[in-house]
C-alpha cells in the first residue's frame, strides 16, 4: 500500500470513535475510506 505496510485493526479504531461520537454528528452520506491511501493512487 501507499502507506508502506498493511492495514491493522487499530487502525480503524479513530474513524470508528469519531464517527461514533459528536464529533462525526455532521459527517453522513459519504463514504470514508481507511484504507492506507490506497484510493489516492487511483486518481
Amino acid at each position: 500500500t501507499p502507506a508502506g505496510r498493511p492495514g491493522e485493526v487499530q487502525d480503524l479504531i479513530g474513524p470508528i470513535i469519531m464517527l461514533a461520537s459528536d464529533a462525526g454528528a455532521f459527517v453522513n452520506g459519504v463514504t470514508l475510506p481507511v484504507d492506507g491511501a490506497h484510493t489516492a493512487t487511483w486518481i
